[in-house]
């Protein structure tokens, strides 16, 4: 993929240079700071410009309490498995480097996130586009899942796009390699954006597999046809109790093994709860576009469709064609956009 050069007019958004008024930092490392584009509790990202090359790139600055003790596991992790995986649907790691401040990665910048898409006020996704980027998605999924590396936080924001069209996996701080032999091995569940996250994690388990990345990618779809997030919970209870609602409690009695986690006999519906996915999605979605996230989405992990399974759906083989979007002509937005524009439509 070529890089972007830098045009000084590239972005005319006023919040975009209120934001870089306000960096302290001119520069990091030799990337001169334009404005930031998303932060978290790892610490910020900004967009800058490589002056040599005049190219545009993302710096996510790691926040020096991070990192007290040198690089981190979680940094170490990210930067291993985005040497490991080199595939156009993975963002691509350019450099690494320490300064006094703390550690910063740089790598490709991209105009847009997912979320930022799903939320822009002037553009809105085709079901061409939803499946573009759903291929793109998965494409990237089964190039970590082959290695046998899980993401663990795929949600809108890490899913990131540029101008046409082009989808990249990114944010690996939580990536994990996870051992094949899953009953082998223990892991946290506290993993993945709570909204995202999938009923076998909710329940307590802490043996998965790359299933986890799959339940995400199915709430990602529907909200891409929906517009809006599937689930919106504050805690894990209120959002296994959204999740029975949707898909209704029979899907757990599909699922004998769920009765083996810890917090199954605590966090199990109480009555019958019928499904309602059929009817709030019967004007959405079209049969196959159904069946396909009923497998990404299906309770059983075991049963749960794979990246690679999931790309030979016929879905994919039906018209629209996938076609990503032109986005030449879309100024740059993220979710700290949408956000932003949201805040200002409430005020």
């Amino acid at each position: 993929m070529n890089h972007q050069p830098y045009d000084n007019n590239y972005n005319r958004n006023k919040d975009d240079h209120k934001r870089s008024d306000q960096n302290n930092d001119q520069f990091i490392g030799p990337y001169k700071v334009i404005t930031s584009v998303g932060e978290g509790t790892f610490g910020i990202v900004y967009k800058a410009v490589e002056p040599k090359q005049n190219i545009l790139v993302a710096v996510k600055k790691i926040r020096k309490d991070m990192e007290k003790d040198g690089i981190s596991v979680t940094t170490a992790r990210e930067i291993k498995h985005l040497q490991s995986v080199r595939h156009v649907n993975v963002i691509r790691l350019l450099d690494v480097f320490i300064e006094k401040e703390g550690l910063s990665m740089v790598f490709d910048y991209m105009d847009y996130d997912l979320t930022g898409l799903i939320l822009h006020p002037n553009f809105k996704l085709e079901e061409s586009h939803i499946k573009s980027f759903l291929q793109q998605m998965l494409r990237g999924l089964h190039a970590l899942h082959e290695r046998s590396i899980c993401h663990r936080d795929i949600k809108g924001s890490n899913v990131l796009i540029d101008k046409t069209g082009r989808l990249k996996l990114a944010d690996f701080g939580l990536s994990r390699f996870l051992s094949t032999w899953k009953n082998k091995k223990v892991y946290t569940n506290r993993v993945i954006t709570l909204w995202y996250r999938s009923p076998e994690l909710l329940l307590g388990g802490t043996s998965y597999g790359s299933e986890v990345d799959i339940w995400s990618t199915g709430c990602i779809l529907l909200e891409m046809f929906e517009g809006k997030n599937l689930f919106s919970a504050n805690d894990e209870i209120t959002q296994l109790d959204s999740i029975y609602e949707l898909f209704g409690s029979e899907e757990l009695n599909k699922w004998p093994e769920a009765k083996n986690l810890p917090w199954y006999n605590m966090l199990s519906p109480r009555e019958v709860r019928p499904s309602t996915f059929e009817t709030r999605f019967a004007g959405i979605l079209n049969e196959s576009a159904f069946d396909l996230a009923s497998k990404l989405l299906c309770f059983n992990p075991n049963k749960r469709i794979s990246a690679f399974d999931a790309l030979s759906h016929p879905y994919f083989s039906q018209e629209p064609s996938p076609r990503a979007p032109d986005l030449s002509s879309l100024d740059d937005f993220h979710e700290i956009d949408a956000k932003k524009h949201r805040n200002k439509d409430h005020n």
